[in-house]
């Protein structure tokens, strides 16, 4: 069984250090002129480690809760998957400690990345819709 928490190790400080910074410019950026954007963490974690460090789910969304004035004509959906259930459930509770405004969406799922992403592209292409029709950041 998987730990639900762990250390952080220094390689993943750096990549969340990449993050931070790369969606912190484009989200600000994106803000300005697009609809509907889409983030996309294929494997998102716990959203926390065991030291307090925040997750890339929490990174991302507080990134673009520092442009929500930018952001606010826009719909910002946050698609975040992991195949373990505990640390989706951490996530969750991670998440209900933010104030989360009114044009973002969640979708929290426990599963395997590819699975989900084929059923949801499936259902898109049955319906006859767009995920995001202008962008979408992925970071798996």
């Amino acid at each position: 069984m998987s730990e639900t928490l762990w250390k952080i190790e220094p390689h993943t400080q750096i990549k969340h250090e990449i993050l931070r910074r790369y969606l912190g410019a484009w989200f600000g950026i994106l803000g300005q002129r697009i609809p509907r954007i889409m983030y996309l963490d294929g494997f998102c974690g716990p959203g926390r480690y065991v030291g307090g460090e925040d997750g890339s789910p929490i990174i991302a969304l507080k990134e673009a809760m520092k442009h929500n004035t930018l952001l606010k004509n826009s719909e910002v959906v946050f698609f975040f998957i992991d195949i373990n259930s505990d640390r989706i459930e951490h996530l969750k509770q991670e998440i209900s400690l933010l104030s989360i405004p009114t044009n973002f969406r969640l979708i929290v799922e426990t599963g395997e990345f590819q699975c989900i992403v084929k059923q949801v592209f499936d259902q898109a292409r049955r319906v006859n819709t767009n995920l995001a029709p202008k962008t979408v950041l992925v970071k798996i």
